[in-house]
Parts: structure tokens; C-alpha cells; sequence
């Protein structure tokens, strides 16, 4: 009968470990949870701020080679489609090259978020 009774408290205290694993587990999940939104949250919004300010710098900048190219050129329908022109190769250029860069980003946001 002691058999039984020392086998029932091994029991008992083998299922209450296992709970006290699940709870534990369970907050750290939370926790990582927690910090791997944290971190794409403060990469979202970075982006979004020095994204919003090159593309600022890149209006102004835009704007200043169209002026230059329009007094260079004499027109200045030229020279916006010599800028619109400049857009589109860069964005073909960046079209062609967009697995790589997929690839780099994707590495870096792994090792971000290690």
C-alpha cells in the first residue's frame, strides 16, 4: 500500500511540474512574442521615417535637375522626361536586381530578430 500511495504522490508531483512548466513556458512565449513585435515595429517605423525623408530629398533633388537641365537644354518638357527617364532606369535597374535584394533584406531581418 506504501508503493501505491508513493507512486500517487510521484504522480501528483510530477503533474503539478508539469504545469508549473506549461505557465513558465507559456510567459516566455509571450515574452518572445513581445520582443519580436517590438523589433519589427521599431523596423517599420525607422523605415518609414528615413524612407519619408529620402524621398523628400529625392522630390528636392529631382526638382533641382529639372531646373538645371531645363536651362541646359532650353525645354523644360525635355528636361522633365529627361528625369522621368532617369526614374525609370533606376527602377528597372532595381526590378532586374530585386531577388538579391529580397535576399539581403531577408538576412538582415533574421539576424535582427535573433
Amino acid at each position: 500500500m506504501a508503493v501505491l500511495e508513493s507512486l500517487g504522490q510521484t504522480a501528483q508531483g510530477a503533474a503539478e511540474n508539469a504545469q508549473t512548466y506549461a505557465k513558465h513556458t507559456e510567459a516566455y512565449v509571450k515574452l518572445q512574442i513581445f520582443k519580436h513585435i517590438g523589433v519589427l515595429m521599431t523596423f517599420l517605423i525607422k523605415i518609414l521615417v528615413i524612407g519619408g525623408l529620402f524621398l523628400t530629398a529625392l522630390l528636392f533633388l529631382s526638382v533641382s535637375l529639372m531646373v538645371l537641365l531645363s536651362d541646359w537644354i532650353g525645354s523644360l518638357a525635355g528636361a522633365c522626361a529627361l528625369v522621368g527617364a532617369l526614374f525609370v532606369i533606376a527602377g528597372t535597374i532595381i526590378y532586374v536586381n530585386r531577388k538579391s535584394i529580397d535576399k539581403k533584406v531577408l538576412i538582415n531581418l533574421s539576424e535582427s530578430l535573433k
